[in-house]
């Protein structure tokens, strides 16, 4: 029978708009008032990831005052914040009888090195980290406690007993395949450090005979302990099995994305035969989706009712159409094999035409950039198929012009408003300052002007004003008139 347990806030849905507060520009200070009543209840009955939360978004609410409180309080608001969020992080994990030094607790948790080093610099060193590191550190910070505590399944869990069981009761069990997946992914955070590190093993798709590692000693004692190339290539494998076992590969790519990770979307996309394809079957169904329930929310007066997203995956990482081209598209495509996506136009024009937009028309866009320069590489080797290549390659690009052309022609970029506002996110115009007043002109204040002006130059002009007719001491030069007296006499 599971206890019950004590929490500050009083539903699911008030610690969901918390969240949407948290990481919505212009509601981040009623989320820090929020969590302030919160601390008024009880100190102990509030997470440490909201706690540090809080502080780390108030600190950049502070360094958003025009620097009304001096720099140095900025910066030492930004240090203190960090400071709590690395030692609330780190500091569970040291159960060990001697010290584990924080950077091996760090790779664990998938924190990154510099957040350690920032921790040793604001408490031992005498200056505090320049602004600029403090403001990058802060939003990474935000973007790690997002991607492992605020978009993960823990924080619907933690908040009642009741409601996780009549969750439990509604959803439907997962199959195998589901539950290896979720599985895998909940390993991820712990291999993050070791991909990170080792690009080269999982990048490269040749896989070398002759190495290093091919001719150490086995020992018994270091059975246990694996290397990271085996840990990386024991998970890809994994991935790879999970992958051709799965029934509906787009469900596949949907449980990814839910614990959205751009190194691991990398590896997928290197790592699995067609998982771009999928992928980008899957993306431009949630944008058209979420295009569509925003068009169909609109009000007489273009006003967009106040609702929760339709698309929840889209909605946690990627409120803003430039988040959205820049992380889901341009980032995804640098990694897609350009001849691959050639061979099989066929596919991509068909997943493309399903659901056309002018988020579909950048990908083709960026898809016609790579064609044309795999086309003008002349990296092919095979003289007898380089004519049948290239008449095969220009065909592809004819067609995909086309296609380009029509989705260009078809929808515009207001597509990108539709987008942001079905989030309810507020975009502050710049509205038209009214025009300064004029004075009236009359001769009176202009002579007056001409006055002013004469006086100053006067001024400015050696030999007239009083200090000129002073003699200007030189440093080292000895003083005349000047008589020595003891220390502290006047």
């Amino acid at each position: 029978m599971n206890s019950a347990r004590i929490v500050p806030w009083a539903s699911p849905s008030e610690l969901d708009e918390l969240k949407e507060w948290f990481y919505s520009k212009d509601q981040r200070a009623k989320a820090v008032a929020r969590v302030k009543s919160y601390q008024s209840k009880g100190s102990q009955y509030l997470p440490h990831v909201i706690d540090t939360t809080s502080q780390i978004t108030s600190a950049m609410l502070l360094d958003e005052t025009d620097n009304k409180v001096g720099m140095n309080a900025i910066r030492m608001a930004y240090t203190m914040a960090l400071i709590r969020f690395v030692n609330g992080i780190l500091d569970p994990s040291q159960q060990a009888q001697y010290a584990i030094p924080l950077h091996t607790l760090a790779r664990k948790v998938g924190l990154g090195s510099a957040f350690v080093e920032l921790r040793h610099w604001g408490t031992h060193e005498r200056e505090l980290p320049s602004i600029g590191m403090l403001r990058f550190t802060a939003k990474e910070a935000l973007s790690w406690l997002w991607d492992n505590y605020w978009n993960s399944q823990d924080l619907e869990e933690i908040v009642s007993e009741e409601d996780a069981s009549s969750r439990d009761s509604i959803e439907a069990p997962l199959d195998e395949n589901t539950q290896e997946l979720n599985r895998l992914l909940l390993l991820w955070p712990g291999l993050l450090y070791d991909f990170s590190q080792n690009k080269s093993v999982w990048q490269n798709n040749s896989t070398t005979l002759i190495s290093s590692a091919n001719f150490v000693v086995s020992d018994k004692k270091d059975k246990k302990s694996k290397s990271p190339d085996d840990k990386i290539n024991h998970y890809i494998n994994d991935l790879k099995a999970v992958w051709k076992q799965f029934p509906q590969r787009d469900d596949f790519v949907k449980v990814v994305m839910a614990k959205y990770n751009s190194l691991l979307l990398h590896v997928l996309i290197l790592k699995l035969n067609d998982f771009d394809t999928h992928y980008f079957r899957w993306l431009l169904a949630e944008y058209t989706s979420q295009l569509d329930s925003a068009k169909q929310s609109k009000l007489k007066k273009n006003n967009f009712t106040k609702r929760k997203a339709q698309s929840e995956i889209l909605g946690r990482h990627f409120q803003t159409y430039q988040e959205l081209v820049s992380k889901l598209v341009k980032r995804v495509l640098n990694h897609v094999n350009i001849k691959t996506v050639m061979t099989h136009w066929d596919t991509w024009k068909e997943i493309i035409s399903e659901h056309p937009s002018y988020l579909s028309s950048i990908i083709v866009g960026s898809l016609l950039k790579k064609m044309d320069v795999a086309a003008n590489s002349g990296d092919d080797w095979r003289k007898k198929k380089k004519r049948k290549q290239t008449e095969t390659t220009q065909v592809v690009i004819k067609s995909a012009v086309v296609l380009y052309q029509e989705l260009s022609e078809t929808y515009n970029k207001n597509e990108k408003d539709t987008y942001e506002q079905s989030f309810n996110i507020v975009r502050t115009e710049t509205k038209a300052k009214d025009p300064p007043k004029v004075k009236a002109i009359s001769a009176n204040s202009i002579l007056d002007d001409l006055a002013k002006l004469k006086k100053r130059a006067a001024e400015k002009t050696p030999g007239i004003t009083k200090e000129s007719k002073q003699p200007k001491v030189v440093i080292w030069q000895q003083a005349k008139d000047w008589t020595p007296k003891p220390f502290g006499v006047l």
